[in-house]
């Protein structure tokens, strides 16, 4: 989202007549800055020392209706004789509209652009023309193009409905003509939301998957509600974390995915998806994590592709595995044999004694991913033992000598292969068959670089 900087007039709802004078700052790094000159606090020595906070503050910004919500006090001064100013900070702003009071800000439909939704899928001949004449220009000499691609790709799943549409918006003078694409996902909900439940239960899980096909981080750029009894299109702004503002250069052959790829079954894809969002979104918010924060150090990546992996395992790929009524009995009976001093002691080291160990998680991911993985390793088994032995290292860093293996393995190329493998099992999770994932896949240019880098060792 775009940084600012407007001058407006502001007021809180149960005060309309008190207007202040301030000064609106926003980026995604530092979020919200509202400076007034003045305030809304009585004036008294005891609001400077107070954490104020105002659940809605409304203003009129460049000409724009605005909300500002979950505000809260950053700064306050108090200058005698009788001057005050005072610093306030949101959570986040609805530009377009005035609400009163929380229970209003709730939302039928919203629409969302992710940074590579735009990509995803070529430009598409079927569409219709309408040229307006841009009358801010001399002559009227210029026209603005709106081309309305009539055929979107549709979901119908249990929590709505969910449209990607694409636009391609022109401008010409004379014989120039310049033409660019945009994309969003319009989303029509079954019921009323609020904006943390539309972005918790449903523009997460979609950006994550935009971040899944694409084969790159994805931010939200652009996020419009609208209410449940009006056309009035709201945009919602506020600060995104790690948010990356230039994007690489785009090569469709690194995506996963394209669209078109998936059109046939999109319902069928976005309904599994959503499923397995609600079972496992925060074992894939940890996955995700690791993609959407650019500096995170190798060996932190390492473990938190691990934990993934061995999570992912249990909850999805180990569910019969849990403690057993034979396991119990099993485990009852050593026990009891035991010296009565030691039974406290075994029962602790005894207590996850079901559980698969590391390397059998990761032998079984592996295997159920290995058209698209085994291709990268050039042995399956030491791989997977040396995986476990860093990892303990990094966990405990008991055994000195196995910090060797990090010299042995250039930790950068174990997370590729980790990466891969997880992308595959998601992949796998919505329905795609390995032969389609090692296609996919397999043609990006990280995977065949890595691949012919593994392909020389064999060879030495």
């Amino acid at each position: 989202m775009n940084s600012f900087e407007y001058s407006g007039f502001w007021w809180l709802p149960s005060n309309p007549e008190d207007q202040v004078v301030g000064n609106l700052k926003f980026s995604n790094k530092t979020g919200f800055s509202l400076e007034l000159i003045g305030s809304f606090n009585s004036f008294n020595v005891v609001s400077f020392y107070q954490e104020e906070k105002y659940p809605i503050i409304l203003g009129i910004l460049n000409n724009k209706l605005i909300t500002l919500y979950n505000c809260y006090q950053k700064n306050y001064q108090i200058s005698f004789p009788g001057f005050t100013s005072q610093v306030l900070g949101a959570k986040l702003a609805l530009l377009g509209h005035h609400f009163n009071n929380e229970e209003e800000i709730r939302f039928k439909n919203f629409e969302v652009d992710f940074t590579y939704l735009k990509y995803l899928s070529p430009l598409i001949h079927d569409f219709n023309v309408e040229s307006v004449p841009d009358k801010s220009k001399p002559n009227y000499s210029i026209y603005t193009n709106r081309f309305a691609i009539s055929n979107d790709i549709k979901a119908s799943i249990t929590k709505g409905d969910i449209y990607i549409k694409q636009y391609i918006n022109g401008e010409n003078q004379k014989h120039i003509i310049n033409i660019n694409k945009s994309a969003l996902i319009e989303v029509k909900l079954k019921q009323l939301s609020t904006i943390d439940e539309i972005l918790s239960g449903y523009i997460n899980p979609l950006k994550n998957f935009i971040t899944l096909i694409s084969n790159q981080p994805n931010f939200i750029e652009k996020f419009y509600v609208s209410l449940d009894d009006s056309s009035t299109r709201i945009e919602i702004i506020f600060s995104t974390s790690n948010y990356i503002d230039k994007i690489k250069s785009v090569n469709e052959f690194d995506f996963l995915l394209r669209l078109e790829d998936i059109e046939q079954d999109f319902s069928l894809i976005m309904q599994k998806w959503f499923n397995f969002y609600d079972d496992s979104y925060d074992i894939i918010n940890l996955y995700f994590s690791t993609i959407y924060n650019s500096n995170l150090y190798a060996e932190n990546e390492f473990l938190s592709l691990v934990q993934a992996l061995e999570s992912f395992h249990r909850r999805i790929l180990n569910k019969s595995s849990s403690y057993t009524e034979s396991h119990k009995v099993r485990l009852n009976a050593i026990i009891e044999s035991a010296p009565i001093e030691y039974k406290d002691w075994l029962t602790d080291k005894l207590l996850f004694s079901h559980e698969p160990t590391l390397v059998d998680r990761l032998n079984e991911t592996i295997n159920l991913t290995n058209k698209t993985v085994t291709p990268l390793i050039i042995d399956v088994n030491i791989f997977i033992k040396d995986v476990k032995k860093i990892r303990n290292y990094l966990t405990h860093y008991n055994d000195p000598s196995e910090a060797d293996l990090l010299n042995k393995y250039d930790i950068f190329r174990i997370n590729q292969v980790l990466n891969f493998t997880i992308k595959t099992f998601l992949l796998v999770q919505l329905g795609c068959t390995p032969e389609f994932c090692q296609e996919k896949i397999s043609r990006g240019n990280e995977y065949k670089y890595l691949k012919n880098l593994i392909n020389k060792k064999r060879n030495e």
